[in-house]
């Protein structure tokens, strides 16, 4: 029996999947009790029911092949789309009765996607490991989400699994962080590791849908990084680190952040007038996004727009949710960003994994680490490289902001907050100062050259000795084996 979440169908197989699913997840719905008290026996329950093609006295006939369709803690779930302030049947309309939107995965998995059409739910499927994982979560998941309302993590509605003869597969239902009908002129999946964190060619040379770009990709256009009042950003950095310090009690790891990037100055000088505006974007219905919904009138002062009047008028056609910033040549933004791709735990695999790669690799630049290190180098990089305060000026001089580690041979920075008076002959923009900071540059150059090549070789030393050691043991083996 195939597993269908990296596989390829044609249009008609993708009709009937989705058809089938729709039917699936209603009659599951519907057949929810709604318990007062959840216990902890609803955290693990499977529910099973057959529809046959013919249909029997629980379920429909339909035009589809006969399938089995499984509700995993459905009890639970429904307690937390309670929670979510989701009414049952707008769920039911949203997932069931109206069409579903197959949309491109650009991740490794392979896994299938689709978009409700009030763009409010997304449907994704799940390899079986990662759905027992889902489900073994789910206690410290609920106890999370009682704790930070605010959680970046995903919101989970729904579990479920479809089988038949030939194909077999599990699928999430979860809230969409990205509303689709908003323009999003760069969108990132950021980790904040540099080994073949670059997106490939062929995907950034993508027609009008912005291409998913990686960290590489986001430090080569942003090197001062995006800019953010520190009010939003130390909200945004508290609820980071809250959920990273769940993820990890949890041993999860090799998990993004995905940042979509509406630029509004942008829109607003494409557009011709205000109503233009005004039509191209709806608002949708969303509860899910209001609860990290954030005041859009202490927004940012933004030179480069000049009618306040057009800037209100486009942003109460924004969806909630969003975190207002400015990036570094001026341009006003609001940044939509969640926390993806949560149910990869550090298991046997991974472990091997990692003690392979980091055998050739410097192992700090891999995605795949040790939970821990995983969420303090994520939660830095977020910190230093992505999300930025705004830099201060005074009256006497220049007041630099956050330290930002930077790339190797980048020396322009500091440990701390540091006022230049202007009349400092070595100031950086004055010619010796300018002067004196190349040779710097070069310096660092020739030291990182040094360092890089030191380790090269201690990486090769490392891999030859433990080639000698397994080849010793192998010709012991062998010989003992011979005795």
């Amino acid at each position: 029996m195939a597993e269908i979440s990296n596989l390829n169908y044609t249009t008609s197989e993708h009709m009937e999947i989705l058809s089938c699913l729709q039917l699936g997840i209603e009659h599951a719905l519907l057949n929810t009790k709604g318990k007062k008290d959840i216990l902890m026996r609803d955290f693990n329950s499977i529910e099973s029911t057959s529809f046959p093609k013919e249909g029997s006295g629980k379920t429909p006939s339909h035009n589809s092949n006969s399938f089995t369709f499984k509700s995993y803690a459905s009890e639970t779930f429904h307690h937390l789309r309670k929670q979510f302030g989701i009414n049952q049947n707008e769920f039911i309309d949203s997932i069931c009765q109206m069409p579903l939107k197959a949309l491109h995965n650009p991740g490794a998995s392979g896994s299938l996607l689709f978009i409700t059409e009030d763009d409010n739910y997304i449907l994704k499927t799940v390899s079986d490991k990662e759905a027992r994982f889902l489900q073994q979560l789910l206690p410290g998941y609920w106890m999370n989400l009682h704790q930070n309302s605010k959680t970046l993590i995903p919101k989970f509605f729904g579990l479920f699994g479809y089988q038949t003869v030939i194909r077999s597969m599990r699928f999430v239902i979860m809230n969409n962080v990205l509303p689709t009908n908003i323009k999003y002129q760069l969108k990132y999946d950021l980790k904040g590791s540099s080994y073949h964190r670059k997106a490939p060619e062929t995907e950034v040379a993508q027609g009008a849908m912005p291409p998913t770009q990686k960290d590489i990709d986001f430090q080569d256009k942003f090197p001062k990084g995006i800019i953010m009042t520190e009010d939003k950003r130390d909200l945004l950095m508290d609820v980071l680190k809250r959920d990273c310090d769940v993820l990890e009690s949890f041993d999860i790891m090799d998990y993004s952040l995905l940042v979509g990037v509406h630029n509004v100055t942008q829109v607003l000088k494409e557009a011709e007038n205000v109503a233009q505006v005004s039509c191209t974007i709806k608002k949708p219905r969303s509860i899910l996004r209001s609860r990290m919904s954030i005041n859009m009138n202490s927004c940012y002062d933004c030179p480069t727009i000049k009618n306040s009047i057009e800037l209100a008028t486009h942003l109460a056609t924004v969806p909630p949710g969003g975190f207002p910033a400015k990036l570094p040549d001026g341009d006003f933004v609001i940044l939509f960003i969640g926390v993806i791709d949560i149910l990869q735990n550090f298991r046997a695999k991974k472990r091997i994994e990692h003690a392979v790669k980091s055998i050739v690799i410097n192992k700090e630049t891999i995605s795949v680490q040790k939970p821990s290190f995983y969420a303090k180098r994520f939660l830095r990089f977020m910190k230093e490289e992505v999300i930025v305060e705004e830099v201060k000026k005074s009256k006497k001089g220049v007041t630099f902001g956050v330290v930002r580690r930077r790339s190797l041979v980048e020396v322009n920075s500091f440990d701390e907050e540091t006022t230049i008076p202007e009349d400092y002959p070595d100031r950086p923009g004055s010619a010796e100062g300018e002067r004196k900071m190349g040779m710097l540059k070069r310096q660092s150059v020739i030291q990182n050259e040094t360092i890089l090549n030191e380790s090269e070789q201690e990486v090769k030393a490392v891999a030859m000795d433990r080639a000698r050691k397994t080849l010793k043991i192998s010709r012991q083996t062998a010989l003992d084996v011979s005795i």
